[in-house]
Protein backbone atom coordinates (compact mmCIF):
# COMPACT_ATOMS: atom_id res chain seq x y z
CA UNK A 1 0.00 0.00 0.00
CA UNK A 2 1.32 3.48 -0.85
CA UNK A 3 0.69 6.12 1.58
CA UNK A 4 0.70 10.05 1.13
CA UNK A 5 0.85 12.40 4.05
CA UNK A 6 -0.77 16.02 4.50
CA UNK A 7 0.47 17.81 7.46
CA UNK A 8 -2.72 19.36 9.69
CA UNK A 9 -1.12 22.69 10.37
CA UNK A 10 0.35 23.81 7.01
CA UNK A 11 -2.17 21.64 4.61
CA UNK A 12 0.59 20.69 2.10
CA UNK A 13 1.62 17.30 1.37
CA UNK A 14 5.34 15.72 3.59
CA UNK A 15 5.21 12.41 2.04
CA UNK A 16 4.44 9.99 -0.42
CA UNK A 17 5.77 6.80 0.22
CA UNK A 18 6.09 6.33 -4.00
CA UNK A 19 8.87 8.83 -3.30
CA UNK A 20 11.34 6.73 -1.31
CA UNK A 21 12.50 9.08 2.33
CA UNK A 22 13.58 5.94 4.65
CA UNK A 23 17.15 4.86 4.70
CA UNK A 24 18.47 1.83 2.68
CA UNK A 25 18.45 -0.48 5.38
CA UNK A 26 15.60 -0.01 6.51
CA UNK A 27 11.43 -1.81 5.41
CA UNK A 28 9.10 0.56 4.04
CA UNK A 29 6.57 1.61 5.65
CA UNK A 30 3.79 -0.80 6.13
CA UNK A 31 0.74 1.45 7.32
CA UNK A 32 -0.22 4.78 8.17
CA UNK A 33 1.08 5.16 12.18
CA UNK A 34 4.67 3.48 10.05
CA UNK A 35 4.68 6.48 7.52
CA UNK A 36 3.97 9.26 9.60
CA UNK A 37 6.45 8.03 11.84
CA UNK A 38 9.50 6.93 9.43
CA UNK A 39 8.90 10.25 7.57
CA UNK A 40 9.34 12.16 10.49
CA UNK A 41 12.71 10.42 11.72
CA UNK A 42 13.73 11.21 7.73
CA UNK A 43 13.24 15.09 8.33
CA UNK A 44 14.44 15.40 12.10
CA UNK A 45 17.49 14.15 14.49
CA UNK A 46 15.40 12.81 17.52
CA UNK A 47 12.28 11.26 17.35
CA UNK A 48 12.55 8.55 19.73
CA UNK A 49 10.65 10.88 23.02
CA UNK A 50 7.74 11.53 20.61
CA UNK A 51 3.88 9.26 20.75
CA UNK A 52 2.59 8.49 17.82
CA UNK A 53 -1.38 7.32 17.85
CA UNK A 54 -4.43 6.87 15.24
CA UNK A 55 -6.78 9.44 15.93
CA UNK A 56 -10.51 10.41 14.75
CA UNK A 57 -10.59 12.81 11.68
CA UNK A 58 -11.81 15.12 13.32
CA UNK A 59 -9.62 15.63 16.08
CA UNK A 60 -7.92 18.85 16.27
CA UNK A 61 -4.68 17.14 18.10
CA UNK A 62 -4.17 15.57 14.81
CA UNK A 63 -1.09 15.87 13.37
CA UNK A 64 -0.99 14.13 10.24
CA UNK A 65 -4.06 13.22 8.07
CA UNK A 66 -3.11 9.93 5.41
CA UNK A 67 -4.58 9.04 2.06
CA UNK A 68 -3.75 5.56 0.63
CA UNK A 69 -3.39 5.60 -3.18
CA UNK A 70 -2.81 3.22 -6.17
CA UNK A 71 0.63 2.85 -7.13
CA UNK A 72 -1.03 4.38 -10.77
CA UNK A 73 -1.67 7.76 -8.45
CA UNK A 74 0.57 10.27 -9.86
CA UNK A 75 3.80 10.23 -7.10
CA UNK A 76 3.73 13.87 -5.56
CA UNK A 77 6.48 16.05 -6.50
CA UNK A 78 5.61 19.73 -5.00
CA UNK A 79 3.34 18.95 -1.67
CA UNK A 80 2.51 22.65 -1.99
CA UNK A 81 0.69 22.94 -5.22
CA UNK A 82 -2.91 22.53 -4.41
CA UNK A 83 -4.26 21.24 -7.54
CA UNK A 84 -2.22 17.98 -6.15
CA UNK A 85 -3.53 18.28 -2.78
CA UNK A 86 -6.99 18.71 -3.81
CA UNK A 87 -6.56 15.68 -6.19
CA UNK A 88 -4.95 13.93 -3.30
CA UNK A 89 -8.18 14.44 -1.19
CA UNK A 90 -10.74 13.98 -4.06
CA UNK A 91 -9.11 10.34 -5.37
CA UNK A 92 -7.14 9.08 -2.89
CA UNK A 93 -8.88 6.81 0.29
CA UNK A 94 -9.00 8.68 3.71
CA UNK A 95 -7.40 6.24 5.83
CA UNK A 96 -6.32 7.76 9.17
CA UNK A 97 -5.54 10.87 11.32
CA UNK A 98 -2.32 10.46 13.11
CA UNK A 99 -1.29 12.39 16.65
CA UNK A 100 2.07 13.15 17.40
CA UNK A 101 2.82 14.30 20.60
Amino acid sequence: MRYIIIDRNSGFIWGDTADRWWRMDELPPVGPLESARSLDQSISNDMSEMQYEITDKYDAKATYDIYAAKDCFPVVRDGQDQSMIDLVCKRCTFTASVARY
